[in-house]
């Protein structure tokens, strides 16, 4: 064992190991949009006095080319123990084509619906347990394909995710054209070594596409084999064997960039930036940025999307920052249009000239607030907001409230 492999096992053996919550499981089949029966498990926390009770955050958690929802049962057991409800549900063949592909990527986005639903139904056994601003997806091997795919078509059809995740993804040919059409959101990509099980990496090509600043993260030396838990002695064969090492590697960084971008209970301050950058100094991971330097999101009362947000009476507006570290200030411009006239939010007030309100080097955040109102019946605000580096547009979003 070399010394890094001693180091990663430190950092390992020094994080937490008690649960939270205990849990209860839901094992079923249920029809999915497209009309297939899809077996699942569902892994929900119960509730206990003195720690954060629901609603909690919810992932959908899939399965990668012939295999099935229990090589995932510990991974989901481990995150819903730490206060995210976690679906494994089936796929249908994937080995159909592009039909079975499309299929499952809608069954995955449905999956979310269905969560949600449930979750507003007062007689369901998981009323009121699952938060829809704070679902994530994520997919091991063509999962990936399935779950990125699946968040594009969540975002066309007007219930954006929060998170996104990729465990050693295999996407398919057509995946890359769609990824540009994702809004920003929390996004990591993790994988092992190239070889055939994973197409020699071909997530790789996949993730300069993507909106958001995100990172090529490679674990040394691990496998196709160590996303799952359990795996198995087939994908051991197939795939060049595995290591409990790695696969508590994996586990370890799955939940770690979970806790941090749905916001989940957490028994420890550590977060998945500063344990990427530890792994790193140790030899353990190796990390590339890709994508844009820098990507923004306004959300009205909590809600982001593509065209309109519908609400009533206050309307809250707040920021979500997405960023590689930069140390270069910039300029940070914030305009609102109601009633045909456009009206800028300055440090000084609000002016009928462009001013920025801050200059800020661009950083990552979560939910500051730049605005309050209130909207009546049939009234409307579009909000803007720039980041300018002398005159070089970095970044920009707009989103529209209406009065309903």
């Amino acid at each position: 064992m070399n010394v890094a492999s001693i180091a990663v096992l430190l950092w390992m053996s020094s994080a937490p190991t008690e649960k939270l919550y205990e849990l209860r499981t839901e094992e079923g089949t249920r029809t999915a949009a497209s009309g297939d029966s899809v077996p699942y498990s569902l892994f929900v926390p119960v509730p206990r006095v003195g720690l954060p009770g629901p609603p909690w955050p919810a992932l959908v958690l899939s399965h990668g080319f012939a295999r099935n929802r229990r090589y995932h049962a510990e991974n989901a057991r481990y995150l819903a123990s730490r206060g995210i409800v976690t679906l494994t549900p089936n796929f249908v063949k994937l080995g159909g084509g592009r039909p079975s592909q499309l299929r499952n990527v809608r069954n995955t986005a449905d999956h979310v619906v269905w969560l949600v639903e449930r979750s507003s139904s007062p007689t369901d056994s998981i009323a009121g347990l699952v938060d829809e601003r704070r679902i994530g997806l994520a997919g091991h091997s063509a999962g990936g394909a399935v779950s990125l795919e699946a968040a594009v078509a969540l975002t066309e059809s007007g219930r954006p995710l929060e998170a996104l995740l990729l465990l050693d993804a295999v996407p398919w040919p057509r995946t890359a054209a769609l990824v540009s059409d994702l809004l920003p959101l929390d996004f990591a990509s993790l994988r092992s070594e190239p070889s055939a099980c994973n197409a020699f990496a071909s997530v790789v090509p996949v993730l300069p596409g993507l909106r958001v600043p995100n990172d090529d993260v490679r674990i040394l030396g691990a496998t196709h084999c160590d996303p799952e838990n359990p795996t198995d002695f087939l994908c051991r064969i197939a795939c060049g064997g595995g290591s409990a090492e790695g696969q508590s590697l994996y586990q370890r960084l799955m939940y770690l960039f979970l806790k941090d971008a749905l916001r989940a209970p957490a028994l420890e301050d550590e977060t998945y930036s500063a344990a990427l950058g530890e792994l790193a100094s140790k030899g353990a991971v190796e990390v590339e940025p890709q994508g844009p330097a820098v990507a923004l999101r306004l959300d009205v009362n909590g809600r982001h999307g593509k065209g309109v947000v519908a609400t009533a009476g206050p309307v809250l507006l707040t920021l979500d920052a997405f960023a590689h570290p930069a140390k270069r200030e910039a300029d940070w411009y914030l305009a609102f249009a109601r009633s045909g006239r456009i009206l800028w939010v300055t440090s000084d007030g609000i002016r009928a000239t462009p001013s920025p309100f801050a200059s800020l080097a661009p950083k990552p955040f979560d939910d500051v607030v730049l605005f309050e109102t209130t909207l009546s019946a049939g009234d409307s605000m579009t909000f803007l907001v720039f980041l300018v580096d002398g005159t070089k547009l970095l970044a920009h979003d707009a989103i529209t409230a209406e009065g309903r």
